[in-house]
């Protein structure tokens, strides 16, 4: 059961994260079509405008990936199974 607690708040926290991100992504969007039809955003500027703004999305994204420090057994990125410690080559085929 608390397993399934934890599940259902992950599920929570990336709903709210993605919303942050498609919320941001079309402000950003109208803004800087808004700013284009007017003259004010050359495409050159809106380029860099859509870079850094993606950039910031994917980094808010990150946020839901776990820390190295949390993470234990099946979860862990390299375990002690999969990676010999002294010498750092892959075992087993």
């Amino acid at each position: 059961m608390v397993r399934f607690v934890e599940t259902v708040a992950v599920a929570r926290r990336t709903r709210r994260i993605i919303w942050q991100n498609f919320a941001g992504t079309i402000i950003i969007d109208i803004v800087g079509i808004g700013l284009a039809a007017v003259g004010i955003l050359n495409p050159l500027m809106a380029v860099f405008i859509h870079v850094a703004s993606e950039m910031t999305f994917i980094l808010n994204s990150a946020r839901l990936l776990p820390a190295a420090d949390r993470l234990t057994g099946q979860n862990a990125i390299a375990s002690a199974d999969d990676v010999s410690l002294a010498g750092g080559t892959r075992r087993g085929g």
